[in-house]
């Protein structure tokens, strides 16, 4: 895709110039890429796409233009890799959950967590995912593949959750699990943008007890 084609103000020359740069001379990264994508990662996060100026990303990634360009191409090239950094990261943490607990206790201790967050003092930032789905997904084919595959692997864990749970005889047999999965999906992700969005706690706490009604 043309990054150009979503307010992306990349000068031309200056890509140019990095193209060839880096045919005739290495650049020394003096910087952890890892800890610098998940510093754009923040950026893009409190700030949205299309109002993170280069001058802040720059600033809040800690490395200059030149560097930027020659490990990361483009802003928009950016933004992924931190999207798939923070998808990585949400899944480790329910892979944890779920080696370490009995199905029914992750499940309800992932929906605890996910409250906690929207009622904890980062709740204004609501989930980087469902940011970037609402900003960019629209006009932005790459993030909205991404959100997509994403959106149906979430599901697919909750799913999986329910089905060991019925097989343990915590779950009663005659709960639609794939059903029940997208429903906690919408509540999950509705939680995330109603928190954004301003709501109260008191609101945020019945769609968690909602969740619990779809799986008791």
């Amino acid at each position: 895709m043309n990054p150009e084609g979503y307010g992306v103000c990349i000068d031309r020359t200056v890509q140019t110039l990095v193209a060839s740069w880096r045919d005739v001379m290495p650049w020394e990264k003096q910087f952890d890429r890892h800890d610098a994508v998940r510093r754009a990662q923040r950026v893009f996060w409190k700030s949205g796409y299309e109002k993170s100026s280069m001058s802040l990303l720059l600033r809040g990634m800690g490395i200059q233009k030149g560097s930027f360009y020659a490990t990361f191409g483009s802003k928009h090239k950016v933004l992924v890799e931190a999207l798939r950094l923070y998808i990585q990261q949400r899944f480790d943490a329910f892979l944890a959950l779920k080696a370490n607990q009995p199905p029914m206790a992750a499940l309800r201790r992932h929906l605890d967590d996910l409250l906690r967050e929207s009622i904890g003092p980062d709740r204004f930032l609501g989930c980087f995912l469902v940011n970037c789905a609402t900003e960019l997904a629209p006009k932005d084919r790459e993030v909205r593949d991404i959100v997509s595959t994403t959106l149906r692997a979430h599901a697919q864990f909750y799913q999986s959750l329910l089905e060991e749970a019925q097989a343990q005889g915590t779950l009663p047999k005659g709960v639609d699990t794939v059903a029940t999965a997208s429903a906690l999906l919408g509540l999950v992700l509705g939680m995330r943008v109603c928190a954004r969005g301003g709501a109260s706690a008191d609101t945020l706490r019945a769609l968690r007890h909602q969740a619990d009604a779809l799986i008791t």
